[in-house]
């Protein structure tokens, strides 16, 4: 994730805390669904900005390995 996301990309949008949370949702992978929710299509329109502005490339979702971070009972 650090190397898909400069630092210095980051610095440039500290002033707006959602593009920042945006480019963290959207390199993490987290952007691709399409949900009825304001605020993800907020964050997706946000991240199709940032994506354009600064040629990301978004990381597989699939590369997090959420096993064993939640109880045993957890919906996978």
């Amino acid at each position: 994730m650090a190397r898909s996301l400069p630092l210095k990309y980051i610095r440039k949008q500290r002033g707006a805390s959602s593009q920042i949370e945006a480019m963290f949702f959207g390199q993490a992978g987290m952007l691709e669904e399409t949900l009825d929710c304001h605020y993800y299509r907020f964050m997706q329109q946000e991240y199709r900005f940032l994506k354009h502005k600064f040629d990301l490339l978004p990381l597989d979702y699939l590369l997090y390995k959420n096993l064993r971070i939640r109880p045993s009972n957890f919906p996978m």
